[in-house]
């Protein structure tokens, strides 16, 4: 798992091929999953923002939805935004978890 977002680019940017490309993104995908269900709120940024980048090159991060609500609500402002930006990217109009997103803008 790597550290950061920075790591994670020049990982992917590393790959000589697409499937050692894909595999690198696998890899990190089930790390952060794994973070996600442990419920690490240390790595939570880190992780939605590696998340995100691998949105934006076309791979699935659906599983992040609920860990961008979850930022929305903490206290620092660096945290909200990222948690709105992943919000704009992950969800769409049919989602069910948009709901939650208005209640806590309620808040």
């Amino acid at each position: 798992m790597y550290y950061n977002l920075k790591a994670l680019i020049k990982a992917i940017r590393a790959t000589k091929t697409l499937a050692d490309e894909r595999s690198v993104i696998q890899k990190e995908s089930a790390a952060i999953r794994t973070s996600f269900k442990e419920e690490e709120t240390a790595y939570r940024y880190n992780n939605v923002a590696k998340l995100l980048y691998i949105h934006m090159l076309g791979h699935p991060a659906h599983f992040g939805q609920i860990e961008c609500l979850k930022l929305v609500a903490q206290p620092r402002f660096a945290d909200k935004r990222l948690g709105y930006l992943g919000i704009m990217l992950l969800l769409d109009e049919s989602q069910e978890v948009l709901t939650l997103v208005t209640n806590s803008l309620k808040k």
